[in-house]
């Protein structure tokens, strides 16, 4: 089955964000399909304003919209509270710390539910953080590891104010050998789909592959061949 995930280079909740966001929803095949927010990467910010702000914003593109309040390890472990996941159609990561973010999950019950969501045919989506955290690995302050729920790939969000000459010649030196970049402008989007990932939106999404970069706009399919 295709996994479906979904990864958005930042700036989410706006309504430049639309073309992904009813993608994403389209994608589920239902006509209010239920969505968690979850912002644990806001979580040393405002998470509270981070998860209204979602819901707010999904509710008016006719989703039935909730915060998943996962903010420590705690959380993550805690199924009582991890529960709302069994019936979800979408989990929709905010934007905030990626290394916060992926401390928290880490070897958690959290993320083996996040694989259950995806083999029982839901979206895991990502914003900035939340989309970073899901390529095999992802370069902050450093490379590390992500989750690697969205495979052999690393995200770059907010790629408009990135230079790709410079980015390339830094990912194809330091990048382990099969590893994809993904630089995605700021509420631009990819959906995995059958032939590959779509881009949503009005930026740019720039794939790093095989020791050159290749620019994708709304509308065009980058081949799953790729790596």
């Amino acid at each position: 089955m295709l996994r479906k995930i979904a990864l958005l280079g930042g700036d989410e909740f706006r309504p430049e964000c639309e073309p992904v966001d009813r993608a994403v929803l389209k994608s589920t095949g239902k006509s209010s399909p239920k969505i968690l927010i979850v912002p644990t990467a806001a979580a040393l910010e405002n998470p509270t304003l981070a998860s209204l702000n979602g819901i707010s914003y999904f509710s008016n593109l006719d989703a039935d919209a909730s915060s998943l309040m996962v903010l420590n390890s705690a959380d993550s472990n805690n199924q009582e509270l991890l529960k709302p996941l069994t019936e979800s159609d979408v989990v929709y990561f905010t934007g905030g710390n990626p290394r916060y973010l992926i401390d928290v999950i880490e070897n958690s019950v959290f993320l083996e539910q996040i694989y259950n969501v995806l083999d029982r045919g839901g979206v895991v989506a990502g914003s900035s953080a939340g989309a970073m955290i899901l390529g095999r690995y992802m370069s902050f302050e450093g490379w590390c590891s992500g989750t690697g729920v969205a495979g052999n790939v690393v995200v770059f969000p907010h790629h408009e104010s990135r230079d790709p000459d410079t980015l390339a010649g830094k990912f194809f030196e330091e990048s382990i050998k099969g590893i994809v970049g993904f630089g995605i402008d700021s509420q631009t989007g990819l959906l995995s789909m059958p032939l590959g990932w779509t881009v949503f939106g009005k930026g740019n999404v720039t794939v790093y592959s095989q020791g050159e970069w290749v620019k994708y706009s709304d509308g065009e399919t980058i081949s799953t061949a790729l790596g």
